[in-house]
């Protein structure tokens, strides 16, 4: 079964978006820097253990991604700003996933071929797909830290049967025509939180 792990969002600054998520309720973790990737990277999670509202089980963590130097994520943030860049999705085994997608109408991405031989991941992109799928091979996170239900994407009709190649039902076609994530504090819309930075 594949699951959200993590929605992972590109933004200008991990400091800057410091008051707007304690006013949702939510804690930043500890920031850590990964200099290959070209990243400073910080999870989001439930602050304290208030009751959650009724609705499916969180599934997902929220992931800031900030650009450190130049890179693919620098380049990213400057062609197209601030906004959703990936949805990590966990599967129990690699090599079967990427074993389906041939006929799925996803595309490997280049980043993919990094590792060589050796698959560690497996980047998924098609244009008009609002985000990058990276696909690895784990266990879902659960407990305090998940904080995301679902995440909607705004798809053409065309892409919609791309989701089901996914298998992930925390991944769904949005009905407007803006990313929404669904929390365990209500619905949010991704722009809407990163221009309260």
């Amino acid at each position: 079964m594949t699951r959200l792990h993590h929605a992972a969002l590109l933004v200008e600054s991990l400091e800057a978006l410091l008051p707007s998520l304690a006013a949702r309720g939510w804690a930043a973790e500890p920031i850590r820097s990964y200099p290959k990737e070209g990243t400073r990277e910080r999870y989001v999670s439930q602050a304290g253990s208030a009751a959650e509202p009724a609705g499916p089980a969180p599934s997902g963590r929220l992931l800031l991604v900030e650009p450190s130097g130049e890179g693919a994520y620098a380049r990213a943030l400057a062609e197209r700003g601030p906004g959703l860049h990936h949805l990590g999705l966990a599967v129990p085994g690699l090599s079967a996933f990427a074993a389906g997608l041939p006929a799925s109408g996803w595309f490997v991405h280049p980043f993919s071929l990094r590792g060589g031989a050796q698959l560690r991941d497996l980047w998924l992109c098609r244009p008009g797909f609002p985000a990058l799928i990276e696909i690895f091979e784990g266990p879902a996170v659960d407990g305090p830290a998940t904080l995301i239900r679902a995440v909607e994407l705004p798809l053409a009709e065309g892409l919609r049967p791309l989701l089901a190649a996914l298998g992930c039902e925390a991944i769904r076609a949005a009905a407007g025509g803006v990313a929404l994530l669904r929390t365990v504090t209500g619905a949010l819309c991704v722009s809407e939180l990163l221009e309260s930075s």
